[in-house]
């Protein structure tokens, strides 16, 4: 039996896919399949914005003209995007179901992470079910809809198990990226996303569900060596949602041999200081931290571990090594009030210096979320979700502090304050990754 893991449109096409490469090894090594990997997100872009692909080799020669080209993109495709989410028939659909058919697949397994990928995945299982074609999917954006035109599977287990019966399985992670040619991507270099653990070493975060309350567990060090000499990756980014200090130590052990140049993210805690100067010698160019609040009272009730005085010490300790320093900070999360909002500022303020890039969110409540299972104890109330094709919408109310609109409001107020802090183009708040390359 032939399987073919296909990655829909849309989502930004600078990277190749890490969830149908990881399930095609996993496959590979626990059965006899024959499983190819399809990137049509990347394929639908080079063919809907040739121009923009044969214009990288000369914007990528200086950052100005290359951050221009990307926001070209991503202008041109939030128009595009929108159109083709409630059209029966999505641009380019004969071309991309045309792919996926020379393949000659019995069974078609689509990788949904992104809500935006939902509507054309749609469409296509529509399309591969009339023609005989099996269709299975997986991923955090296939909910209700999705289930309605595949078989969802909650994880490689499962669909080992579906597609061969099979319990017993041994854990795989040497990746092979050989399926996704370089010119499909719009990135002046390839960037190659590895993981090195699965679920998150805290896991405590009460705005999240990323970890999908899945045991933290590492992969073997040799494993993520394996991928890096296997596809000769220059430049990678980890895509764990927290790296604690420990196991960033291990890492730049092994990746300080490899000359690699690499990107991570993690909760900016005391056990980091020090420790700097070491992740730098080993490539990490850029760390992205998940700094969310500014005020203590803030930082305890979402039940982030972390402290603000600690926080300014390490983003300054890490702007001193070198290494670029890109903060997310969540405004509106149940309780802020305009002083805990203003303090989240001022922190901003006072550490401009060792910003890089500020990437700000305002809270949007998440089915599964501490805050969501226990909404007493942050005060909300009233929580109704509603199904569309981008995904669950879920509206609140809160007892005391700002409601979502209000901390909305107020952050787009701010929003050219905010922006005038990036060192970087504003499109690297977007495409984060793309700050390896300068």
């Amino acid at each position: 039996m032939k399987l073919l893991l296909v990655y829909p449109p849309f989502c930004p096409p600078t990277v190749p896919p890490h969830s149908i490469t990881y399930l095609a090894a996993f496959l590979r090594a626990n059965s006899p399949l024959k499983v190819g990997c399809l990137d049509l997100n990347a394929k639908f872009h080079r063919l809907r914005f040739k121009t923009l692909y044969e214009g990288l080799p000369k914007a990528g020669k200086s950052i100005g003209s290359y951050s221009a080209l990307l926001e070209k993109y991503s202008s041109r495709a939030k128009k595009l995007y929108r159109e083709n989410s409630p059209r029966a028939e999505p641009e380019l659909f004969g071309e991309i179901l045309g792919l996926i058919l020379e393949e000659k697949p019995d069974i078609v397994g689509f990788s949904l992470v992104y809500n935006s990928q939902v509507s054309y995945g749609l469409r296509l299982m529509e399309a591969l079910s009339e023609r005989g074609i099996g269709c299975v999917a997986g991923g955090p954006a296939a909910g209700k809809l999705v289930c309605e035109k595949a078989k969802v599977m909650k994880d490689e287990a499962g669909l080992l198990r579906y597609l061969t019966g099979k319990e017993e399985y041994r854990d795989s992670y040497a990746l092979d990226f050989g399926n996704y040619p370089e010119g499909d991507y719009l990135s002046k270099e390839m960037i190659y996303p590895v993981r090195s653990s699965f679920g998150c070493s805290y896991g405590a975060c009460a705005f999240c569900t990323h970890h999908d309350n899945v045991p933290y567990r590492e992969i073997d060090l040799e494993e993520i060596e394996k991928t890096i000499r296997r596809n000769r990756i220059r430049n990678l980014f980890f895509i764990d949602d927290n790296i604690p200090a420990e196991r960033l130590s291990a890492l730049a052990d092994a990746l300080m041999p490899l000359d690699v140049r690499w990107w991570c993210q993690t909760r900016p805690t005391k056990d980091l200081l020090g420790l700097f100067p070491k992740l730098r010698e080993s490539g990490l160019v850029s760390i992205s931290f998940g700094v969310e609040s500014g005020n203590q009272g803030m930082l305890d009730s979402m039940g982030k571990g972390t402290e603000v005085r600690d926080m300014r010490r390490v983003l300054a300790e890490s702007h001193e090594a070198c290494i670029r320093n890109i903060v997310f900070v969540m405004f509106g999360f149940p309780g802020e009030t305009e002083e805990t909002f203003g303090c989240t500022m001022d922190f901003l303020r006072s550490s401009r210096e060792n910003l890089d890039i500020v990437s700000a969110s305002v809270f949007g409540l998440q089915r599964g979320s501490s805050v969501y299972e226990n909404p007493d104890r942050f005060g909300v109330s009233d929580i109704c979700g509603r199904d569309t094709q981008l995904g669950e919408t879920i509206e609140y109310k809160v007892s005391n502090g700002l409601s979502e609109r209000q901390a909305k409001a107020m952050k787009d107020a701010l929003a050219k304050e905010l922006r005038a802090m990036n060192r970087l183009p504003k499109i690297f708040c977007l495409l984060k990754e793309q700050s390896l390359l300068f």
